[in-house]
Parts: structure tokens; C-alpha cells; sequence
């Protein structure tokens, strides 16, 4: 987000809602996406809820932040996302360091004016596209040597060392959360059209979203799930409907890892209907009017 200058075009409010978001989302390592409501997000950025509103809205259209409404006493969900335009750039440091590998290169070049990015004037001023990507900035092994008896030496050859293991370039993280998001979608219809109980069905998509991040939602995974579900629903369908748990709580105890009841035989026959007084009164007076003919 720095690197972007993303401050400048979704405002410091918007930068703070993401940043603070993001930070949420380290400390919970990433296991699954964050909930706020409104007006603890509001009370932590020191705006209004209607404030709040637009600011949120701006990072949603900007295409940084994935936002799902809450509603009352359900709390919104966030993640933050890298749009497509900007999965490339380096996630590395953006202090000084760089800059003043680009005085040296500027003062190699004979051009000694710098913009405010701290880059050459061949970048121009489009920060955080540009700058960093064709100025030729050194990288920290190439620093230019400074001694007391000279101002400026050539570069020193970079000490051979051996490659570091680097994720592969085709990696494409907001395709991959699209993706995600897509089967979390797709496998949630297929449990909530089988769950017997449909009270609360955004905190069970909530905790089935949780699932999703934490394993991928593979279909080994899935299929456990669902047989879990097959294999309870005698046994729910025999309690009825409004006794069978509600689907969140059993998604984030996990109880489809528990064992369902085995059935142990054959069912009891119903007993027969107690005759009542009257139909007593009436058999017999039947009786008795039969032998009489």
C-alpha cells in the first residue's frame, strides 16, 4: 500500500481503515477474515459511523478492501485485497534506503535533480509506478563505495552468493482470493441446502468462510463435512428441526468430526391406543346387542 501512494488517492482515513485492518488480519495470521462493527471501527478511526461509511466505500471501489454488511448483532467482515494493477510491485522497504542509492546514480548520470519521490527525473512523478523500477536503484549489494580520499567509486560487483528461494512470478494473490472466495461460495449453498436448521445462515456463511481460508476447502475436507451432515440427519430429523444446533456453532466446534449415533436394532412397535371410556361403553353394548339376535 505504501509503494502505491495509496494515501493520496483513497485520503489517511482510508489508508488507516486498511492498514488497520491488515494488521488484524497478521494477527490472527491470516487464518480467516476479520469482523468489526460499525462503531468500534467508527470509535478506533475517530469518525463517524456516516463517515465511516464513505471512507470504507472509497477502499471497496478502489479495489483494496472486501466488505460483507453486517447486520444487528452480526458484525461486517473484511479482508483486505491487492488489485490486479498493483500485484507487481515489490514488497520491500520504502524508507530512505533507496534514495540514496538514487542521489549516487543521479550524481553518476550528471543529473542531480531529483523529485519529491526522490527519484530522477526520468521517473517523473508518478510515484510508486515508476520510481523504483526505472531509475536503476541499486540494490543493497551494489551500493557505491565512499572513501575519504575520493567522492564517488563505481559500483562494487555484487558478492556471489546463493540464489534465495523466491515465490513463482506467475503467483497472482487477488486471483487467488477470487478464487477462494468462489468456493466458499459454491461449497456453502451445497451444506446450507442440506442442514436441516436455517436460523442464522450469515454467521454459518461467516464460520464457513473461516474454513475456507484456513484449508482451502479441499474436497476431501468437504466431503467429510457433508457425509458428516448425511449421516446426522436421522438422528435430527427423529429430535426436530428446532432442536438439531444451529449450523455456525457446529461448524466452529467442528462436530462433524464426532461420531453420529448408531442405530441399535430394530424400532420399538408403537403401542397400542388406550381404549377410551366411551368406546369401552360402546364395544360392549355391541356385544351384548349381537347375542341377543
Amino acid at each position: 500500500m505504501v509503494r502505491t501512494c495509496l494515501g493520496s488517492r483513497i485520503r489517511p482515513e482510508g489508508f488507516a481503515l486498511l492498514t488497520m485492518i491488515a494488521i488484524t488480519e497478521d494477527a490472527k495470521r491470516y487464518s480467516g477474515p476479520v469482523t468489526f462493527f460499525n462503531q468500534n471501527l467508527a470509535d478506533q478511526l475517530g469518525v463517524s459511523i456516516d463517515k465511516l461509511d464513505r471512507i470504507r466505500q472509497k477502499a471497496v471501489d478502489a479495489g483494496w478492501l472486501h466488505y460483507e454488511r453486517g447486520i444487528r448483532d452480526v458484525p461486517g467482515v473484511y479482508w483486505v485485497l491487492i488489485p490486479p494493477e498493483e500485484a507487481h510491485k515489490q514488497d520491500g522497504p520504502s524508507d530512505e534506503t533507496n534514495s540514496i542509492a538514487q542521489v549516487f546514480n543521479s550524481a553518476n548520470s550528471g543529473n542531480g535533480n531529483l523529485n519529491s519521490a526522490g527519484c530522477g527525473n526520468n521517473c517523473g512523478n508518478n510515484c510508486g509506478n515508476n520510481c523504483g523500477n526505472n531509475c536503476g536503484i541499486y540494490t543493497p549489494n551494489e551500493y557505491p563505495i565512499l572513501t575519504k580520499n575520493s567522492d564517488m567509486h563505481v559500483p562494487a560487483k555484487p558478492a556471489q552468493s546463493t540464489p534465495e528461494q523466491t515465490e513463482p512470478t506467475d503467483y497472482d494473490p487477488t486471483g487467488a482470493m477470487a478464487a477462494s472466495a468462489k468456493r466458499g461460495r459454491e461449497t456453502f449453498a451445497e451444506f446450507w441446502t442440506l442442514y436441516p436448521n436455517k436460523e442464522n445462515e450469515r454467521l454459518a456463511r461467516t464460520e464457513w468462510n473461516g474454513i475456507v481460508f484456513r484449508t482451502g476447502m479441499p474436497d476431501a475436507i468437504f466431503q467429510e463435512i457433508m457425509n458428516a451432515v448425511r449421516a446426522w440427519l436421522p438422528e435430527w430429523e427423529a429430535r426436530g428441526v428446532r432442536k438439531v444446533v444451529q449450523a455456525h456453532k457446529w461448524l466452529n466446534l467442528e462436530r462433524w468430526n464426532e461420531k453420529p449415533p448408531e442405530a441399535t436394532g430394530p424400532p420399538t412397535p408403537a403401542k397400542p391406543k388406550e381404549e377410551s371410556i366411551d368406546e369401552r361403553m360402546r364395544r360392549i353394548f355391541e356385544a351384548n346387542k349381537a347375542k341377543q339376535t
